[in-house]
């Protein structure tokens, strides 16, 4: 019922749906969040690996309302609030509240806490050095991670693409109030080239309160600072990378 565009390689926005009723409509069939299609992994398109995009999908579902669904053996999935996002291996199945749900290539979640992390270089260069891959790891935890692609070529020189692509990386993280320690859920960001000096970070969620903290492993000793919304944010203990 809701499909994705097979021509998105970039980013889906957080796609929000309120107050709607399903009528005779089956509840594992909403959406289908298709695989990045191998044939993007080519240097005139996406580089190495396709790009990753439409695996990093939020479906947010509240105030909903169900009929005519009778005895369906997928009833269970008719939920008044929930979240629907794809299948990331060994990263999304760590998402507390989660049900995979085969028939949507993803999961269902009992839950509002998920986002999308969207961050990017500004340095002179952003086009034209890539630093991808891109690896979200969970609590620094190397086996659970999220990997990123930057977007597509879409330019063209002549006859040819232009290999220049947008360092913009949307990215799927579980952003809830406090986590199961009682403190702000923590992420690395791990860039496979030099991080970039001037980047900007937003995390897209239901929960404009809720936020996370990140972590970036900088390879030089230069001074940094954070800023929001132009001010710049005092250093303090662990909180000048909060998002």
């Amino acid at each position: 019922m809701i499909k994705l565009l097979p021509k998105s390689p970039d980013f889906i926005t957080l796609q929000h749906f309120d107050q709607l009723e399903f009528i005779n409509c089956d509840p594992s069939a909403l959406t289908y969040f298709f695989n990045p299609p191998d044939k993007w992994a080519n240097l005139a398109d996406c580089g190495d690996f396709p790009c990753t995009g439409p695996k990093n999908t939020l479906f947010s579902f509240t105030n909903i309302k169900w009929s005519g669904i009778g005895e369906s053996k997928d009833a269970k999935f008719a939920r008044e609030d929930f979240t629907l996002i794809p299948t990331i291996k060994t990263y999304t199945e760590k998402f507390p509240d989660c049900e995979k749900m085969e028939s949507i290539n993803g999961h269902i979640c009992s839950n509002n806490d998920m986002g999308i992390l969207v961050w990017e270089s500004q340095d002179p260069d952003s086009i034209d050095r890539s630093i991808q891959p891109i690896l979200i790891r969970m609590d620094e935890n190397e086996e659970i991670f999220n990997k990123l692609n930057s977007y597509m070529d879409h330019n063209c020189d002549s006859f040819y693409n232009s290999q220049q692509r947008i360092s913009r990386f949307p990215g799927l993280v579980y952003a809830p109030a406090k986590d199961e320690a009682g403190g702000i859920k923590k992420y690395e960001v791990f860039m496979t080239g030099t991080p970039p000096k001037k980047m900007r970070w937003r995390l897209d969620t239901k929960n404009p309160t809720h936020g996370i903290h990140i972590m970036i492993k900088f390879p030089s000793a230069l001074a940094r600072a954070a800023l929001v919304d132009g001010e710049e944010v005092p250093y303090n203990q662990w909180q000048a990378g909060a998002v």
